[in-house]
């Protein structure tokens, strides 16, 4: 494995090529570790860990602290390898991360091939660092029932070349260290052009999500089951209830989301297809809200599905064809978060196959409904997966270059886009980001939240948390929110 190393005019670049390593083809590579102890912290010295996980958190380093080992993947898990729908604020939806130490520090910036990579931590008495990771060849621990779990491996190994630039700093301030990171990583951004869309206005901004119509399992003639639709606010009850709010809050800067607008219910929409729910008024009164709105000046988008569908016979979903696949050629059965338990439970859903992103998205494009809104993408700018179908290896590279082509497609359109959360290479599109935490995971090694993402973002691209009404802590959310 060669390491190319490249001064820059503030620190430098370290690079490596997959293509140019060596090793026997019985025993691929399966992850390369560059420069895992730069800059380490140990013996006296003070400092700690910018991790951009969730909002952002710290890590303190040294010796006095327990021992820590720590991965975290840039952009989020594999759903298609860790079978679970991860929280937003577990996601580093930014490739970078950072270390203060000594009225010093860094910055690494994580470029080619980011999307393979992973953010590790080690933490022990002799030293602590923090460094990047990136996978060469994704793995699936599986379970066989008469012995012990066997590692299986992906059909190809990732062609990539992996980048990451160190921005050396000097004379920081311990409290303010990660503030003046992110300052230096929005203006970077802004430079390449990522951020380039200043967002308007200077009034807090409201994003109002209705949901229209639910599904729900019940029995017609006393036993035969079926699924029928509620309606929970029609689109005439959407319309006056946006005008309320727009009387409220003076008609500043006020957007709406419509999800479960479909036939059917929130969680069976036909994917590809715009099929307006009759028991929330039908298309005619779905266009009456669309004029309600732009008559008080709120921006409106329509949610659509790309990533996550659960199977009903009918709904036009091929699970065999259109499924994402394990390693293990098994179809991927979501595991969903329960808040009640605090874990992981089973569900029916299942992840769309990055192979479909772009015949979906045709034949979502191809209704004129959609060109007169936003469109919301949801999960497209916050979850990067593999499919391993029948031994065909469709990476996070593969999807990647489809979500982006995609996006891309959206803005030639001139169509404002509204995701979750907000992956980096999703940034250039988006003009509204949903779902973005204002917490870290606030796992044990985290010792403090901070704003890092916020401040990258902020007066470039106008961004909402979790619904306020139904978080856990409504006046501790109003109050993070206020900060």
């Amino acid at each position: 494995v060669s390491v190319s190393y490249t001064l820059t005019d503030n620190g430098f670049k370290a690079q490596v090529n997959s293509a140019d390593c060596q090793y026997y083809s019985d025993y691929p590579l399966t992850e390369i570790n560059i420069l895992p102890y730069f800059d380490s912290i140990a013996g006296q010295d003070e400092g700690y860990f910018v991790i951009p996980s969730g909002c952002g958190a710290l890590i303190k380093a040294g010796n006095e602290e327990d021992e820590l080992e720590l991965r975290l993947p840039v952009y989020g898990s594999n759903a298609s390898l860790t079978e679970r729908l991860e929280e937003m604020s577990e996601q580093c939806t930014l490739p970078v991360f950072g270390q203060y130490k000594n009225s010093g520090g860094y910055l690494c910036i994580l470029g080619a091939g980011n999307q393979q990579a992973e953010i590790s931590v080690d933490r022990n008495a002799a030293a602590s660092a923090v460094s990047p990771s990136f996978n060469l060849i994704d793995t699936y621990s599986y379970a066989m029932s008469s012995s012990n779990p066997v590692q299986l491996f992906a059909a190809d190994v990732a062609d990539e070349i992996f980048c990451a630039e160190y921005v050396l700093f000097s004379d920081l301030q311990e409290s303010s260290a990660y503030s003046e990171m992110a300052v230096y990583y929005r203006n970077r951004l802004i430079e390449e052009g990522v951020l380039s869309k200043k967002v308007h206005g200077e009034e807090a901004l409201l994003l109002a999500e209705f949901v229209n119509v639910i599904n729900y399992d019940t029995t017609a003639l006393g036993f035969i089951p079926v699924n029928r639709e509620y309606a929970v606010t029609t689109f005439n009850e959407a319309g006056k209830i946006s005008e309320e709010l727009c009387k409220l809050a003076g008609g500043e800067n006020i957007s709406v989301l419509l999800t479960g607008w479909n036939k059917k219910g929130i969680n069976r929409q036909k994917l590809g297809a715009l099929n307006f729910s009759e028991a929330a008024g039908g298309e005619k009164a779905y266009r009456t809200l669309l004029g309600t709105l732009k008559e008080n000046n709120i921006k409106s988008y329509l949610d659509i599905n790309f990533t996550v569908t659960e199977n009903f016979f009918g709904d036009g979903f091929s699970i065999t064809s259109q499924a994402v696949r394990n390693i293990n050629n098994s179809i991927v059965k979501l595991m969903l978060p329960d808040a009640q338990t605090n874990s992981y439970t089973e569900s029916k859903f299942s992840l769309v196959s990055p192979k479909s992103y772009s015949k979906l998205y045709k034949s979502y494009i191809s209704n004129e409904e959609l060109s007169e809104s936003g469109i919301g993408v949801s999960g497209l700018t916050s979850m990067l997966y593999g499919d391993y179908s029948d031994g065909d290896f469709f990476g996070r590279s593969y999807s990647l270059n489809e979500i982006t082509g995609i996006l891309n497609s959206i803005a030639k359109e001139d169509i404002p886009v509204l995701g979750d959360a907000g992956n980096l290479y999703a940034l250039p599109y988006m003009d509204l980001i949903n779902n973005l935490p204002a917490y870290s995971s606030e796992i044990n090694a985290y010792y403090r939240d901070i704003p890092f993402v916020q401040i990258v973002l902020h007066g470039y691209v106008d961004y909402v948390t979790e619904c306020v009404n139904s978080s856990g802590n409504i006046q501790r959310t109003v109050l993070k929110l206020i900060e």
